[in-house]
């Protein structure tokens, strides 16, 4: 980091980043899982020996990652852009807030919002696509309203698992450093803690 911060750091930004490395974790075994079911239902869409829609979802996931990656990157630069600048502001927004991405939006840094009615619709449009399988309308039939319905959805599922996982990992990567280098400025007398209860 490089900064003389002559301040000190909010216990509860200490915490916050503990909190998102926790839930950086728990989202990589929930996402991974939720990726594999997804894997599995491009498998159940796919007629025997063909194999399109696990190639579809496959080439998606992998967009995503690069998708996520790209967000990471922009999201993370942001926020250490945006703590240098206004360690104090981040300090205080901290306090109250249920993530680190509320606290870096509350100080006017890039947080990408996530919303639980995509997934709620992936997983609605998911569970369509298999009942209409199961009444086995051609899935891989552009031409059908059916088949339009099944390639959009394995691909937007690939592309928004992909992007997720990515951005997760990169913002509990970015809390691990900045929680391991302040840390390291309180053990030298740097900084102190405050706001401890």
């Amino acid at each position: 980091m490089g900064w003389d911060m002559p301040f000190g750091v909010s216990k509860d930004f200490l915490d916050l980043a503990r909190n998102e490395q926790r839930k950086g974790l728990i989202s990589l075994g929930t996402l991974l899982a939720t990726a594999l079911l997804a894997g599995l239902v491009a498998e159940l869409l796919d007629p025997p020996r063909v194999g399109a829609f696990v190639l579809l979802y496959l080439g998606a996931l992998g967009a995503g990652l690069g998708v996520g990656a790209l967000l990471g990157y922009l999201e993370t630069r942001s926020w250490a852009k945006s703590l240098r600048a206004s360690w104090q502001g981040w300090m205080h927004s901290a306090q109250g807030a249920a993530s680190m991405g509320e606290a870096a939006g509350r100080t006017g840094a890039l947080h990408f919002q996530r919303r639980g009615l995509l997934a709620s619709i992936l997983v609605v449009l998911n569970a369509a696509v298999l009942i209409a399988s199961w009444f086995q309308l051609p899935p891989l039939s552009v031409t059908a309203p059916y088949g339009l319905l099944a390639i959009a959805t394995v691909s937007l599922t690939g592309l928004s698992l992909g992007a997720l996982l990515v951005l997760r990992i990169a913002e509990a990567w970015w809390c691990r450093q900045v929680e391991r280098q302040t840390l390291n400025l309180v053990q030298e007398g740097r900084i102190g803690v405050w706001g401890v209860r």
